[in-house]
């Protein structure tokens, strides 16, 4: 596990964003106060952190991927995903806990508005981290005159969010401080974990976006 001094920065206007606000409206003055107190006050409460592996493919048939140590991702998107690759980076991240504890004191004491900005607001320090941690595995791509694949996280497409287990395990015991319950949700929750196939240039092609038809996913790209 990597533990990181590194600052984010999330802005007014990305946090509006996330909360629904048009780019051409602007939040109430009292919601707008309460926006540019929590990200003054949110900054301490972020403890980044994350840990990562690279792990061989072995063999890509039907709807599977076989790993070097015998973990199988079943999924056809992810089959499709890797079958260009000849590694596969397993990751995980957090930017702790404490956050979201404060969010839910928060809640519990009536103040759900200042809960939900702070929520938000963890969100989006949670995507940066997640951006940042992909572009480290994409430098080390770039050394080996390699390149990534897109990112993906059991739960999306068709990749059942109880591979968790399978990522997990790969991880063993370096997984940044996060533990998994047994229906597969992250704790702290403000964590993200997933995959990144390394490859040749082909390996960027593939897009499941291209052809889902549920256009209403959080996570179309």
């Amino acid at each position: 596990m990597i533990t990181l001094e590194k600052q984010f920065t999330v802005t007014p206007e990305q946090v509006c964003c996330e909360m629904g606000y048009a780019a051409d409206s602007a939040p109430a003055p009292r919601v707008a106060a309460l926006i540019k107190e929590h990200l003054d006050g949110a900054q301490p409460l972020i403890k980044p952190s994350y840990s990562y592996l690279l792990r061989r493919i072995e063999l890509v048939f039907g709807a599977s991927v076989l790993l070097e140590d015998g973990a199988v991702f079943h999924s056809r998107t992810i089959a499709r995903l890797l079958e260009r690759a000849d590694e596969v980076a397993v990751f995980a991240l957090t930017i702790g806990g404490e956050l979201e504890d404060e969010a839910a004191r928060l809640a519990r004491e009536g103040f759900v508005l200042q809960a939900t900005v702070l929520e938000t607001i963890g969100s989006l320090y949670t995507q940066q981290l997640t951006d940042w941690v992909e572009t480290r595995i994409e430098d080390l791509a770039h050394v080996r005159g390699q390149t990534i694949s897109r990112r993906f996280s059991p739960g999306y497409c068709d990749w059942d969010v109880s591979q968790q287990k399978t990522v997990f395990h790969l991880l063993r015991d370096d997984c940044a401080g996060i533990s998994l319950t047994d229906s597969c949700l992250m704790i702290p929750r403000k964590s993200m974990s997933g995959i990144i196939g390394i490859g040749d240039s082909g390996i960027t092609d593939y897009n499941p976006c291209r052809t889902c038809e549920k256009h209403d996913c959080v996570g179309r790209r």
